[in-house]
């Protein structure tokens, strides 16, 4: 599912890749921030996604872009989503 995002966000800056290419870079990120020492893999995560998409041949701008949208999408906003939810479902008393 997350690499289907990451085209998705590819896609919307006019460029495209091989779902298994994508794939590859997407697992090998996961893998590569897991392993550093920071939180969330905050910076990590996008310099890996950058340097992945340049390595499959995406220009380095449109990488860059790409990687701040995915992440955007992916790890900084839901949770900005899940507190409004979550505000909401108190003030309906369903929670």
């Amino acid at each position: 599912m997350l690499a289907v995002i990451l085209s998705l966000c590819l896609r919307a800056f006019g460029q495209s890749a091989s779902l298994a290419a994508l794939l590859l870079v997407n697992t090998f990120v996961s893998l590569f921030a897991g392993f550093m020492p920071v939180p969330g893999g905050v910076g990590v995560a996008e310099a890996a996604l950058t340097a992945g998409l340049i390595a499959i041949g995406i220009p380095e701008g449109t990488a860059a872009s790409t990687a701040i949208a995915y992440r955007l999408a992916t790890f900084y906003l839901p949770p900005l989503w899940g507190g409004f939810a979550m505000r909401w479902m108190k003030s309906q008393a369903h929670l």
